[in-house]
């Protein structure tokens, strides 16, 4: 069973990230992808020293552009990406204007930016925004965990 955690949108919420890195520890999650809007480098030490693989791209807000790509030691993407995973394609981008039309040869497509959690299904495809990690927005904290065997999803609310 592979399991990722997808959040998105941090915004340098250090005590939110810290609390839904805990969560992903504990739920046994093979991968995390982050769509997008760390911040500052200094907000991705924990991710960095998780001891969990992960990605992410950077979102429009990622002020120190440089020193977020070094301080990840390659895992944050400078633009939307392709990627595959446990034997699934996804689509990884921080806004969902830069997802591409023809999302035929996917099986996920994510993203942020809109801070809105939303799970749908849309020609065979899953689209997710797992909402905002840092709650400043909505006043909702949230991200989620996929079981890629069987697409098997749980938002995770804190």
């Amino acid at each position: 069973m592979y399991k990722i955690a997808i959040v998105s949108d941090s915004h340098d919420n250090i005590p939110a990230i810290k609390q839904a890195l805990s969560v992903i520890k504990e739920a046994s999650v093979n991968y995390i992808l982050h769509a997008g809007d760390f911040i500052a480098p200094f907000s991705i030490s924990s991710f960095v020293n998780l001891g969990i693989e992960w990605k992410g791209v950077l979102g429009n807000n990622d002020g120190e552009v440089n020193g977020l790509l070094d301080k990840s030691k390659g895992a944050i993407m400078d633009k939307p990406q392709s990627i595959s995973l446990y034997g699934k394609n996804i689509f990884l981008s921080h806004r969902p204007e830069d997802i591409p039309e023809n999302t035929d040869n996917l099986n996920v497509v994510i993203h942020g930016h809109t801070h809105r959690h939303y799970i749908e299904k849309r020609d065979n495809v899953l689209w997710i925004n797992p909402g905002e990690l840092c709650g400043y927005l909505t006043g909702r904290k949230s991200f989620v965990i996929l079981e890629l065997d069987n697409f098997t999803l749980e938002t995770v609310y804190f």
